[in-house]
C-alpha cells in the first residue's frame, strides 16, 4: 500500500474522533493515530478498537 494521503489521514482521524464521542482538544492525537494506522496497514478490526475509552 502506498503512503496515505493527507486527506485519507484526515478522514480516518475524523472517524476515530466520532467513535470517541467528539471530544474537543484531541485532534492532533487522533490525526497521529490515524497516520500510524494507515502507514501500518491496520485491519478494520484493529482500527475500530483504537482509542475507545
Amino acid at each position: 500500500m502506498a503512503n496515505p494521503t493527507k486527506e485519507q489521514i484526515t478522514l480516518r482521524a475524523y472517524e476515530i474522533w466520532e467513535k470517541n464521542g467528539n471530544p474537543s482538544g484531541r485532534d492532533l492525537e487522533f490525526y497521529e493515530q490515524a497516520e500510524k494506522e494507515l502507514n501500518a496497514g491496520a485491519t478494520e478490526d484493529e482500527k475500530s478498537e483504537t482509542f475507545l475509552e
